[in-house]
């Protein structure tokens, strides 16, 4: 009886060895799989390199071959995704540290990434392809990681008998990144409309405080890796991500940024090397996030962490000067669907019900609605005001609203975060033909969740033929269980 029993308990962990170990890599071809190529460099490259560790900030800000040029070391980016958390960039890097080696710290400002944050789900379709990674896996993550496997076990399954693989579209295809592992995807423009987050430096480490903060726990932990780097014969300096200046302009004052820039310098056991000020820069050196480069801002960052090592190597010499270094390159012109802006139209019918800002008078953000819109269950979000496309919905527009089903209109472009916080919405509905790359939501979860404070069990429909699109996207990836097919 017992024997039987045992078999099966048994067969859920056996089906998910064997899908994880067994079958074919699947996410080895995504965004995350990138992860595998980079600990492969970051392990093959002789000593002594240059390793920057980060998250999406390095992959979209950095040209390694200019690092070489200029400062002689090998370089590796090691920077991926801040949804795999920076504790993980780290301890996957602990066992390719040398006597000699620089490794630059340049996490993302947030919550997310200045904590101990672990995705296992995340990491679970990273590893795939690459299982050698398992053993630098800190023991404090491997139970939640094991958890995770179920579901990417099943994943597996599916396309594996599908004869399927997830792929990621634009930027996010993992062609895009070279064998330094930046990636290397044409980026002319700032593709957004306004930007999706605030930056908002207020995190502060305390010795005397009893409480620990997740962010004083980080500060430990990089703390304790840097005293392991320097015994192995490194050096660890701690520098900054590109920062858009629009999302720190409303949230932070000049003396909470100083502030935190102290308190940085003396809580951390290594040197901060770089001017906070030094990486906040015009929004016309993005991309698509407030922490994603354009071609000119990879030079700007580029240029200046080159420096900031210069400077601490000895070196006097000048990389680029400051009037060769491009010139912000702005937006990309957009195209809209020019819809009927007559108030008698169907679809414009309810437009008084949204209150709406005009911005640089280009484009209007959705920041409420008014006290007859709130009574409203469905609405349609029409494509002009005032001539002007509708093309963001602002934090919180819709709160306290009677909304259940919305459907949002062709010219919208960006949820920000907390765009639907505080509602009863149970429907999103994603215009016909409208793929992932066409709407931007925050990717930040712990803080920035477009959903966050949302009725349970909210869908957002898409087009059938563009779910795997969303399902694989690397920000509405994030998402998954919230979009479903349209029928």
């Amino acid at each position: 009886m017992f024997l039987p029993m045992l078999a099966v308990f048994s067969l859920p962990f056996f089906i998910i060895l064997i899908a994880v170990f067994g079958l074919s890599p699947v996410y080895n071809d995504t965004f995350v799989g990138e992860l595998g190529d980079k600990y492969e460099r970051l392990n093959n490259v002789d000593s002594p390199k240059i390793v920057i560790i980060g998250g999406s900030s390095a992959a979209f800000g950095l040209d390694s071959e200019m690092i070489e040029e200029h400062l002689g070391y090998e370089t590796v980016n090691f920077g991926l995704y801040a949804n795999l958390g920076t504790k993980l960039m780290m301890d996957l890097s602990k066992s390719s540290i040398n006597e000699g080696d620089i490794i630059i710290l340049a996490p993302e400002m947030n919550s997310q990434t200045l904590s101990l944050y672990f995705n296992p789900e995340t990491t679970a379709q990273a590893l795939d392809g690459n299982l050698s990674m398992l053993k630098d896996i800190d023991r404090s993550d491997i139970e939640s990681l094991i958890g995770a496997m179920w579901k990417t076990a099943s994943s597996k399954l599916v396309y594996t008998f599908t004869e399927t693989k997830p792929q990621n579209a634009g930027a996010y295809k993992k062609e895009n990144f070279n064998e330094y592992g930046d990636n290397v995807f044409d980026r002319p423009y700032n593709e957004q409309n306004g930007y999706g987050n605030d930056i908002t430096l207020n995190f502060h480490y305390d010795p005397n405080d009893d409480a620990v903060s997740e962010y004083e726990e980080y500060i430990s932990y990089v703390n304790e890796y840097v005293d392991y780097a320097e015994k192995k014969g490194a050096k660890v300096y701690f520098s900054f991500p590109p920062m858009n200046e629009r999302a720190l302009e409303k949230s932070n004052s000049q003396a909470q940024i100083e502030e935190f820039y102290i308190n940085l310098n003396l809580s951390l056991n290594c040197k901060v090397i770089s001017n906070i000020y030094d990486y906040i820069l015009d929004d016309g050196y993005f991309f698509d996030s407030e922490f994603h480069l354009n071609n000119s801002g990879v030079i700007i960052r580029t240029v200046r962490l080159i420096d900031d090592i210069k400077r601490e190597l000895g070196i006097t010499t000048v990389t680029v000067p400051e009037y060769e270094l491009p010139e912000p390159s702005g937006h990309r012109p957009k195209e809209y669907v020019q819809g009927d802006t007559d108030a008698s139209s169907p679809s414009d019918s309810n437009i008084d019900c949204l209150i709406i800002e005009i911005t640089d008078n280009e484009y209007c953000t959705i920041v409420g609605m008014s006290d007859e819109g709130k009574l409203l269950t469905e609405f349609t979000i029409p494509e002009m005001y005032e001539g002007l496309p509708i093309t963001n919905i602002a934090e919180n527009a819709f709160a306290d609203s009677s909304l259940v089903t919305l459907t949002l209109g062709n010219n919208i472009m960006r949820l920000d975060g907390g765009a639907l916080r505080g509602t009863v919405i149970e429907s999103l509905i994603i215009p016909d033909g409208v793929g992932a790359e066409d709407i931007s939501v925050p990717n930040n979860m712990s803080e920035c969740l477009a959903t966050d404070g949302c009725k349970p069990g909210l869908r957002i429909f898409v087009d059938k033929d563009k779910f795997s699109e969303f399902a694989a996207d690397y920000f509405w990836g994030d998402y998954g269980a919230y979009i479903t097919e349209k029928d």
